[in-house]
């Protein structure tokens, strides 16, 4: 890293015309030198940088050794089903790992050497957090401290996320987000608390923990849950129970505000924003024949579908793959879950996205991933289509060496660490940095590294409000979070900026204004005087950023969100419709439902973003839906009484679509299942004409769960029918067999 200190104020003079790939620039060949030196970094699984260029790494070495593995337990699979917080994977594991259990020996062994198998040997080895330092500043690192340790519960997993922010250091180690800090400057934490927790309620696959620890443009913490699930308790005492499901999660930075963004997914290791604060992941596959991973663009309140339970179902009947729910959008698709943008390549692990000055000209506005244990490394580019995206550009870009965790340091480099032999832990590793040659380096890197490693409270207001416009997204946020602790965005000095500044910097203005209005310093009606102003009310993203921050404050004008519904810009439509669900009123219930009817389905998220509109009216009126003329009504209405976990569900079984009444079948049954309505989905096998397997499969499953002897004579009467196939009287049979 650099020492020197150039003038931050150069830059306002350059102006820099950037040529990403998306215009053909072509960019310079990634170089790989080993910045770690000489030190090992043992078992190093993520990275972040502070704004001095001092690098933290977790380590794990709990992996499959203290942190179990299910696959090394098989017998346990329906036992760790069953746990839907982690007191009763706690308890589990007391019980079963006991000296009063025989079997104890065959699931570890006796870490802490006092003769004894049990559960205690689960809480020897602890995940670690260190600092890592290029002190000569010769370009490689020679100083590593344990900077935080003691990590070691017996339901502890694995510490696979870390982020330094604001001289806060947080980590993810299973079942806690911790926060840290160093007071004293000796490189070691002396301050550390828990600011979340609930998270790894099942054993399930190593390695499906939480990680992706993310500042995000909003000011808020985001990070991810594999499919070990999660069950939390916020600070206001609402629970947010995902047992099953891997999760997007955020938070302000001391906890508080804590919500689910999205769910449904099976573990998305790391996360990226883009500039425009669109949120994306690579999300693994679950290894099954000719299934491949996805690559999301992770909309809020969005479900990706997947439930950790369709890991076991080997040759029982899969929804994950029978319906189709890993691949992209095809016609039938279920409507409840949004489809990823493309299927991709194996084993991803480290994103990033390049913050705009890092690495070289022709590197803009482009994703990087990591592959393990192949060792690939891919670039590529996203293009908006829509109220979504899709990706261009893909290739692939090294190969070799099998990275998990990167970032980008405050030099723009790409720093990557490495386990050093592979899945298998060995106390071995090793940080390498990703680069361009030094003559292909952005022209702006060196000043973009003063900049980050500058104290911002020092200086003036209009130097902040220039840097909101620098071309590296790393010093515009820095400048944000600056001008937000001092309120600037609240106050009527902006009207004259705002007429010269350029739309980056409007964004993250907006961004701030977002930040006040969740901590009580701006209000809505401030928000939303702010598309009164010319040079915002003429741009479509500026107003959909300004319909973004609006689903997050307590009050917004609705007759506003109600033009944002008739925007022509979709992605305008799409944010004003997520506010709609906040701010709407139930007289523009037509408004929502042409609108459906419009989109027809074509765009999958402005199809999700009306269904999240559609839940904000009561479930009698969505019921009521079932007499629309329009599937696309029928299906839109059936998902938001899913997710409002409404009986009226119900009315949809007898819909003349097959596609409507599936869709209701599944809203009814899967999850938690909404059991008021499981008697209408049980007389369904008989009263309806749908034979989708989807469909049956789940009507005669209700049968069997409610269990009576009318519901045993439904089943025998309905394996009667000559037009069944063979598989479906099979199934259909079995539950009698099983019956009791």
């Amino acid at each position: 890293m650099k020492s020197c200190r150039i003038g931050v104020f150069l830059f306002i003079s350059i102006q820099i015309s950037i040529s990403p790939l998306l215009l053909g620039e072509k960019p310079s060949e990634l170089l790989f030198s080993k910045w770690s030196g000489e030190l090992n970094i043992p078992d190093p699984v993520a990275i972040s940088f502070d704004e001095k260029g001092n690098a933290y790494i977790t380590q794990t070495q709990r992996r499959k050794v203290q942190d179990l593995d299910i696959r090394q337990h098989p017998k346990w699979i329906e036992d760790d089903l069953s746990f839907e917080s982690v007191r009763e994977k706690r308890a589990f594991y007391r019980k079963t790992l006991s000296s009063a259990n025989p079997d104890a020996f065959r699931h570890t062994r006796d870490f802490n050497e006092d003769g004894v198998i049990d559960f205690n040997d689960l809480k020897v080895l602890s995940e670690k957090i260190y600092k890592i330092s290029d002190t000569n500043q010769d370009g490689v690192a020679d100083t590593i401290l344990t900077f935080a340790d003691d990590f070691k519960t017996e339901v502890t997993g694995i510490a696979a996320g870390v982020l330094w922010h604001n001289n806060n250091v947080y980590s993810t180690v299973a079942p806690d987000v911790w926060r840290m800090q160093d007071t004293d400057g000796d490189g070691v934490a002396d301050q550390r608390e828990v600011i979340s927790t609930g998270y790894g309620l099942h054993i399930a696959y190593a390695g499906h923990d939480m990680h992706g620890l993310t500042m995000g443009p909003d000011g808020r913490i985001y990070w991810t849950i594999g499919d070990k699930g999660l069950s939390v308790t916020d600070k206001n005492g609402k629970q947010w129970h995902y047992p099953n499901q891997g999760a997007v999660m955020r938070c302000e930075t001391d906890g508080s505000n804590f919500e689910v963004f999205a769910h449904g997914l099976r573990n998305v290791q790391e996360l990226a924003f883009d500039e425009y604060g669109n949120l994306f992941g690579v999300d693994n596959d679950a290894d099954n024949p000719g299934e491949m991973e996805r690559f999301v663009y992770i909309a809020a309140n969005s479900d990706s579908g997947w439930r950790c339970n369709y890991q076991y179902r080997k040759r029982d009947y899969n929804p994950w793959m029978e319906e189709g729910l890993w691949k992209p959008d095809f016609e039938g698709r279920p409507v409840y879950t949004l489809p990823p943008i493309c299927n991709y390549n194996d084993g991803p692990c480290g994103f990033v996205y390049n913050p705009g000055t890092a690495l070289g000209i022709g590197w803009e506005k482009t994703f990087l991933l990591t592959g393990a244990p192949r060792g690939d490394q891919w670039a590529f580019q996203t293009k908006p289509i829509g109220a979504g995206f899709e990706m261009i550009n893909s290739r692939l870009i090294a190969k070799g060496k099998a990275l998990i965790g990167w970032n980008f340091a405050p030099d723009g480099g790409l720093y990557a660490v490495d386990w050093a032999g592979g899945y298998p832990l060995n106390q071995k590793g090793a940080i390498w940095k990703l680069d361009v040659k030094d003559s292909h380096k952005h022209p702006l890197r060196n000043q973009t590294e003063d900049l980050i490693g500058d104290d911002f409270t020092n200086l003036k207001e209009s130097k902040l409000l220039d840097l909101l416009a620098w071309p590296d997204q790393r010093v515009r946020l820095k400048a944000q979070f600056e001008l937000v602790e001092r309120k600037v965005f609240s106050g009527s000095a902006r009207t004259e900026w705002i007429a010269q500044a350029k739309e980056l910097a409007l964004i993250h203005m907006i961004w701030g204004c977002g930040q006040l209005a969740r901590s009580g310093q701006m209000s809505g009606d401030d928000i939303a005087d702010l598309l009164s102003v010319p040079e915002i009310s003429s741009n479509p993203e500026l107003r959909s950023q300004i319909f973004r921050v609006a689903t997050d404050v307590s009050s917004f004008p609705s007759d506003l969100v109600v033009q944002g519904v008739k925007s022509s810009s979709l992605r305008e439509q799409y944010f004003a419709l997520l506010a709609f669900k906040k701010h709407g009123v139930r007289k523009d219930l037509d408004l929502i439902l042409n609108l459906i009817q419009e989109n027809n389905g074509q765009d999958l998220y402005i199809r999700h973003a009306a269904i999240e509109a559609l839940t904000n009216f009561n479930a009698k009126t969505l019921g009521m839906l079932h007499k629309h003329n329009s599937v696309e009504v029928q299906l839109s209405a059936v998902v938001a009484l899913r997710r409002n976990k409404a009986p009226e569900i119900y009315h949809f079984l007898k819909s003349t679509s097959a596609f409507v009444s599936t869709e209701a079948a599944l809203g009814i049954y899967d999850d938690f299942s909404i059991l008021p309505a499981m008697p209408y989905l049980a007389e369904a096998l008989e009263s309806s004409d749908n034979n989708t397997k989807a469909f049956v499969l789940r009507a005669v499953n209700a049968n069997a769960r409610i269990g009576k002897a009318k519901n045993a004579a439904r089943i025998a009467k309905w394996v009667c029918n000559e037009k069944l196939l063979d598989e479906q009287r099979i199934f259909a049979l079995q539950r009698l067999i099983e019956w009791h």
